[in-house]
């Protein structure tokens, strides 16, 4: 399971990297047309979903990283993101129809639900990691 994991966290680094890239690329223009705060607190907002890579890592390579609760309670804030990310579905409806939104929060949540329950099997289920502490 660990090889599949490293498989599909190697290819969603590099696919979460080329957005972040895009991302820091288009600051200027978000500034002029988002502000300041929306622009800085999405880019926040990526960086610390980047953490769920450093949680990956953990697990494939067995070694404790920060502390189990860090991770158990960045698991919580992670599924709840993908509940709060229906707000930005409504949005994407709105502009582009219902069908681009369901279709865009499925594929977020495709995406995202491997990196979760890795992240979920590091916090919760790995206590043997934790004892090297």
């Amino acid at each position: 399971m660990r090889i599949a994991i490293t498989i599909y966290a190697s290819l969603f680094l590099l696919l979460y990297l080329y957005g972040l890239v895009l991302r820091v690329r288009s600051i200027r223009s978000d500034l002029e047309f988002r502000g300041p705060r929306k622009t800085y607190g999405g880019l926040a907002l990526a960086l610390a979903s980047g953490l769920m890579f450093v949680a990956c890592y953990g697990y494939i390579v067995q070694r404790p990283i920060l502390h189990p609760w860090f991770w158990a309670v960045f698991f919580v804030v992670s599924v709840g993101s993908l509940l709060w990310s229906g707000r930005f579905i409504s949005s994407l409806q709105a502009e582009h129809g219902k069908r681009a939104g369901l279709a865009a929060y499925l594929v977020n949540t495709a995406l995202v639900l491997p990196i979760d329950l890795t992240v979920f099997l590091y916090a919760f289920r790995s206590a043997q990691i934790w004892q090297q502490a």
